[in-house]
Parts: C-alpha cells; sequence; structure tokens
C-alpha cells in the first residue's frame, strides 16, 4: 500500500493517521472498549435513601419505580441529564449536601419528607 503525505522523520502522516483510525476503530468496534457512544443518556431516578441521607450516594438511588427504602438500583448519582422522583414507596428525607445538577426534581403528592438544601442545586 502506498502512503502519501507530508512526512516527518521519514514517517508518512497519513500513514499514522489511517493506523490510528485502524486502530480506533478496532478496540471501540470490534472489543467494544470505548465505553459506548459518550454521549450521556438521560435516566429517571427514585429516592431510596435512609433519613436524611445525602443525595450524592449512588446507593441512594434507583431507577426501578416503587423501590423500597434501602433498595438500589442506580448505580450512579443523577446528573445533569436526569430526572429525580420523591415518592411515597420511600417518604425518607434527603439531604442535597453537595453541588448538584439534575434536569427536573419531581416531589409527587404523598411524599412527606423534608429535603434539605445546604448547597446549591441547578435544575
Amino acid at each position: 500500500m502506498q502512503h502519501t503525505g507530508r512526512t516527518h522523520l521519514g514517517i508518512s502522516l497519513t500513514c499514522v493517521m489511517s493506523r490510528l483510525a485502524f486502530i480506533t476503530l478496532y478496540f471501540c468496534g470490534v472489543l467494544g472498549l470505548c465505553g459506548g457512544t459518550g454521549v450521556a443518556q438521560a435516566a429517571t431516578y427514585y429516592w431510596t435513601g435512609a433519613a436524611g441521607a445525602s443525595n450524592n450516594v449512588a446507593t441512594n438511588w434507583s431507577t426501578t419505580v416503587n423501590a423500597a427504602c434501602g433498595v438500589s438500583t442506580g448505580g450512579a448519582v443523577p446528573g445533569s441529564s436526569d430526572s429525580v422522583i420523591f415518592d411515597t414507596t420511600c417518604k425518607n428525607s434527603a439531604a442535597i449536601n453537595n453541588p448538584w445538577s439534575i434536569a427536573s426534581m419531581d416531589m409527587q403528592s404523598g411524599y412527606t419528607g423534608t429535603i434539605t438544601l445546604s448547597s446549591n442545586v441547578s435544575i
């Protein structure tokens, strides 16, 4: 295969770029080692934390509707593209004690917990 393009130290830049593209395709596409699309997927998280627990702990959230208090399926703290719901399934209070950015927050009718803010929240 003939490579064209500018050379630096005897190496064709076009050749180097095409080999890098092949390596990237191989590791990302064939082996799946690039961690997905690189675009955050929005999710809905339900509060399941203990009374007064921090919002900044992954095990205080569930992606499953009607998950009981203490049952976590979320595996992550909700982020800027995510929605959070405080509902009657887990009425425990929550502490937002770190800067937090989320897409939306829904405190549903019947949720009787208290949400204590000691840091900035961006919705």
